[in-house]
């Protein structure tokens, strides 16, 4: 099986590609994760801690 794949060009190629774009992809959405997060998370706590508050003082 390995020596197939090893001396199969094509196949490792196709891997080779299917590897290096998911690596792309994981690294254009951390890189937009990191991006959209610091805005959005100061946001998202902000409220998160206002309906926190709202809900203990509720009850």
């Amino acid at each position: 099986m390995q020596m197939s794949l090893a001396w199969d060009p094509p196949i490792r190629e196709k891997v080779k590609l299917n590897v290096d774009g998911a690596r792309g992809f994981l690294e254009t959405t951390s890189v937009i994760g990191l991006v959209v997060s610091r805005s959005t998370w100061a946001k998202l706590t902000r409220v998160f801690q206002d309906y926190v508050w709202r809900w203990i003082l509720f009850l």
